[in-house]
């Protein structure tokens, strides 16, 4: 790919707009730029104080019949997901590290940053990264939030302008779309590096069946053991990188923010503590057994995988053997099924002929995603529909799940 020219790039601009007029764009998008920030190099609770910690002894007690495995439990019930979340921040001693695409306004992300606050006022040290995207229009809030002492926040891939709106934001965003259109989909909440939550839940009501008038029907993982380790070392990895950046370097708070956040936070929650949402929680945790995070813990060998943190900054096409996806299909050889579960499934033309392959060859190919009544991004499933009667005819199983 040959980069072109400076002087052609800025020909593209119209002519009624000169450099004096996309100066003072910029001033009125960038606003007041805040003071300099650190940003300080930090990894995961090393084994020797994970092993101090009380969930790291309650893991420990768990994997001790099953040596070198790491325990999973699938959280498939949005309240399931959004309590066991809690409980990791109110148990957490040490750490909690949080990593999501998106963080609403709303019942559920209310009520765990104020538990994220709680443990912050324990002493409990929190990173919390969040992509730029997901970030936009919250940036005193996360500020107010990175004003505790105890408390980290870093945005992913962020421009330094256009932050105060999504209209402003999609505006600075177009002259370097074909960069910044790549974001920072993971979601990690890891509490002192002994259990972890992975999967496809972002903060908001509509992941944890608190939405109206939609809710997602999601899957989260419950993990502990080896594989713990190897989700922190990928939290470590964007933490560190040069692209998630300090959210105090584009906007200012006073040094105290997290106290009156803190404070409008518990009020709000004691004037919805009588909520249908929270009442039939605790109803639930009533019916289970003191102490017990979920009803199963699956033993067995696990990885985890990920995209590199700096592919967002890499010029066209990444190559498959770079990504998250060549590596998950460098370990997987399906011999007789292969399940695929995904609310954004797009084949391509190369994915598709490889279903197909499969299909074809005898390995039986199910996929479930959603349909285009179901789907909260209608362009993804434009992208998928024309491989549909190519699958179908290669004996691939589509599942399309309604609204």
């Amino acid at each position: 790919m040959t980069a072109r020219p400076e002087a052609s790039r800025s020909a593209r601009w119209p002519r009624p707009i000169g450099l004096a007029s996309l100066l003072v764009l910029i001033m009125v998008l960038a606003g007041c730029a805040a003071p300099p920030q650190p940003r300080h190099h930090a990894t995961a609770l090393p084994p020797w104080e994970v092993a101090e910690t009380r969930l790291g002894r309650w893991a420990a007690e768990q994997a001790e019949p099953h040596p070198g495995q790491s325990g999973l439990a699938l959280l498939a019930d949005g309240k399931d997901a959004f309590a066991v979340r809690g409980l990791l921040a109110a148990r957490a001693e040490r750490r909690l590290d949080i990593q999501t695409y998106l963080m609403g306004d709303d019942l559920t992300t209310r009520a765990l940053l104020a538990r994220v606050l709680d443990a912050a006022e324990r002493g409990v040290e929190v990173r919390l990264l969040i992509d730029d995207i997901g970030a936009v229009g919250q940036g005193e809030r996360l500020a107010a939030l990175d004003s505790h002492p105890n408390l980290r926040v870093r945005v992913y891939h962020p421009l330094p302008v256009g932050r105060s709106s999504l209209a402003a934001r999609v505006l600075v965003t177009l002259p370097v779309l074909s960069r910044h259109h790549r974001r920072m989909h993971n979601k990690l909440w890891i509490a002192d590096n002994a259990l972890a939550i992975t999967g496809g839940r972002n903060l908001g009501d509509e992941y944890y069946s608190a939405g109206e008038p939609r809710n997602f029907a999601d899957l989260d993982l419950l993990a502990l053991g080896p594989v713990v380790a190897r989700m922190s070392m990928s939290f470590d990895l964007y933490w560190n990188h040069g692209l998630a950046q300090p959210v105090g370097r584009y906007h200012r708070v006073d040094a105290d923010a997290w106290r009156t956040l803190r404070d409008e936070l518990t009020a709000w929650l004691a004037e919805e503590s009588d909520a249908d949402y929270f009442s039939a929680l605790r109803r639930r945790h009533r019916e289970r057994e003191r102490n017990r995070l979920v009803d199963d813990l699956h033993w067995g060998h696990a990885e985890a995988l990920w995209d590199p943190p700096g592919k967002p900054a890499w010029r066209g096409r990444p190559a498959l053997a770079a990504t998250m996806a060549g590596q998950l299909w460098e370990r997987v050889t399906p011999e007789e099924r292969l399940g695929l579960v995904s609310a954004y499934f797009v084949p391509t033309a190369a994915g598709s002929r490889v279903l197909q392959e499969l299909a074809e060859s005898g390995v039986e190919v199910e996929v479930v995603t959603n349909s285009l009544e179901a789907t909260d991004v209608p362009v993804v499933h434009g992208a998928y529909a024309p491989h549909r009667r190519a699958l179908l005819a290669s004996g691939v199983t589509l599942f399309e799940l309604r609204a």
